[in-house]
């Protein structure tokens, strides 16, 4: 996210309770009440076990995680089966429900150290995390309810060249045989739904949240994401659509390659932390996306500022505003208690933020 021009001056803690107009201490269900509720949560005839290269996620966290943590009946699976519409209704609840954020990133290093329960942990938590942390638990999950996926590998082309810094989900066969859908919820900018890879050269464009995005095959092997050109076409990675109005590509995704989590962490290990390759703005600093009922927030710092954006989804009215460190931590307190003042303090400093 860009730098926020011409922002109000700030806004005082009792004022963002009422810009939210929600009770206070959002609730999130915990990892140990997932696994509390895990064995109520599936019959004892379908599968529990993870296969070892696997992200390790059993068949009950992900059925108890579909009912507990997004709200979803699993017998509404069992109704409609493996259907798109059931596909696209878990999808946009995981937009929803899981906050896209570097905290865990920024406070837990070095990351190589993370065993797989500690990224598992940090979903169902509902602490989430970058594309590192969400997209795996999402295969795995998507994988739990019965859909047929892969694991692709996907790149940030004006930073990061062709090396692997972004893993995202194809989930096949669900339209019809032989279809693909793209799920990314572990990016900033999800479209909120399954984006179809059907489109000749460009897909509609979505607007979730008053963001524009939009999707372009670049060849046979690769689809980009793209929002509208901020750069006045000086990019190498512009596209045109037809109508001649420029993208500038923010994810690009390669659709004839799989990976697997643990080779994405190893590739991610090179570029940022062997190689010293600096993490493209805003993610070298505190970011942090999610809702509290049907505000989505935004908290991005840059520079020693708090940015934050309040967009209701409604009226799709927004407010820009700057907050100052107390605010935020006030807000994290109250709206996601899960992460913790000490993490929450140790982003800070890192960030910069005083």
């Amino acid at each position: 996210m860009e730098a926020i021009r011409g922002l109000p001056q700030i806004v005082r803690s009792t004022v963002l309770s009422s810009r939210l107009a929600v009770p206070r201490k959002h609730y999130v269900p915990s990892y140990k009440m997932i696994r509390r509720f895990g064995d109520e949560a599936v019959s004892t005839s379908m599968s529990s076990q993870a296969s070892p290269s696997a992200f390790p996620l059993t068949t009950e966290e992900a059925f108890t995680f579909l009912e507990r943590y997004l709200d979803i009946p699993k017998l509404q699976l069992f109704t409609e089966g493996k259907s798109l519409h059931f596909l696209n209704r878990v999808i946009k609840e995981m937009d929803r429900r899981i906050p896209f954020t570097t905290i865990n990133y920024l406070t837990e290093r070095p990351l190589s150290n993370l065993k797989p329960e500690d990224w598992k942990d940090h979903i169902l938590s509902g602490q989430g995390g970058t594309c590192r942390w969400i997209n795996p638990f999402t295969k795995a999950f998507l994988e739990r309810l019965g859909y047929t996926t892969l694991q692709i590998p996907g790149n940030y082309p004006v930073t990061d060249g062709k090396r692997q810094t972004h893993i995202s989900t194809l989930v096949c066969n669900v339209s019809h045989p032989g279809s693909r859908h793209l799920v990314d919820p572990g990016t900033r900018l999800p479209p909120g739904e399954a984006v179809p890879l059907d489109f000749e050269t460009e897909s509609p464009e979505y607007t979730p949240y008053k963001e524009r995005c939009k999707f372009f095959k670049h060849g046979n092997d690769f689809i980009r994401l793209c929002i509208p050109d901020s750069s006045g076409g000086s990019n190498a990675y512009i596209m045109n659509d037809s109508r001649g109005a420029k993208w500038e590509t923010r994810i690009e995704y390669w659709l004839n390659e799989q990976t697997t989590w643990t080779h994405f962490n190893e590739c991610f290990f090179e570029v940022y932390e062997k190689l010293n390759v600096p993490l493209p703005k805003p993610y070298d600093a505190l970011v942090f996306y999610g809702f509290v009922n049907e505000k989505k927030i935004s908290i991005v710092c840059s520079d020693g500022q708090i940015h934050a954006t309040f967009y209701n989804t409604e009226d799709r009215t927004m407010e820009q505003v700057m907050m100052t460190k107390t605010e935020m931590l006030d807000f994290f307190q109250n709206y996601y208690p899960q992460f913790s003042i000490t993490k929450l303090e140790k982003a800070c400093e890192i960030s910069k933020l005083t």
